[in-house]
């Protein structure tokens, strides 16, 4: 969901700057760990980020990436859209409220990983079903073949599961998912895309993707023209 269909990156950084006096921008962030971006501790990090996602920034102000509903609105004429986030369980409300307002009828299911808790956190969990999974476990359990994802570390777990993961780069902007010696070490079944008009055009066109003959019944203009906004597509 972040940096997939949420700019979580831009409201955090919002964030920091207003609260810390800070000035980081999407630049800023070449790792996924924002202790190193931060320069803090990682329980710090930690601290921060749950004071984040109890302010107007997390809760109401996040903006969505450009194109996600435009491209979700054509695939979800083919595919049962399910959303699989590192996010944790008690960030469901938000997680929800977010998807209503910017996505509203276009994700069928959502499932949590729980894969940024804290140590205190982990320990509440044991015992019960909240506990930290990865995303490939979900992903078989559900059924699902196809991942949009901004991760590194997702990518290659879910590639090694033998999923087709869709390696999202909004407009080559993240550096954070870029590979040392370039994109030709990336694993098989990974795709690099700059835009969710990328992962549309292939998911609707491809028939191995799907496994069968597949035709769009929509196209991506005819979306456009049907919601009255332009599709940012990167050069």
């Amino acid at each position: 969901m972040d940096e997939t269909l949420c700019l979580t990156i831009d409201a955090v950084s919002r964030w920091h700057n207003a609260t810390y006096g800070t000035s980081y921008t999407l630049s800023s962030y070449s790792t996924y760990d924002w202790s190193q971006v931060w320069g803090t501790s990682l329980s710090e990090a930690q601290n921060r980020i749950r004071q984040f996602q109890q302010s107007p920034y997390y809760l109401t102000d996040m903006q969505p990436v450009p194109g996600a509903k435009e491209a979700l609105t054509v695939l979800s004429a083919h595919y049962t859209i399910c959303l699989v986030t590192a996010r944790e369980h008690f960030a469901s409300e938000a997680t929800h409220a977010f998807l209503n307002h910017h996505y509203p009828g276009l994700v069928s299911h959502v499932y949590f990983a729980n894969q940024n808790m804290t140590a205190e956190e982990v320990a509440a969990s044991h015992g019960t079903h909240q506990k930290p999974r990865t995303k490939l476990e979900i992903l078989q359990q559900i059924g699902a073949r196809v991942l949009v994802d901004d991760s590194l570390e997702h990518m290659r777990i879910c590639a090694s599961g033998g999923v087709r993961v869709f390696l999202f780069d909004l407009e080559g902007q993240y550096k954070f998912n870029k590979i040392e010696g370039g994109d030709a070490s990336l694993p098989k079944g990974v795709t690099r895309v700059t835009s969710w008009k990328e992962v549309a055009d292939i998911l609707v066109s491809d028939p191995h993707v799907k496994g069968h003959a597949l035709r769009a019944t929509r196209s991506l203009e005819e979306v456009e023209q049907e919601l009255g906004v332009a599709l940012e597509v990167s050069a």
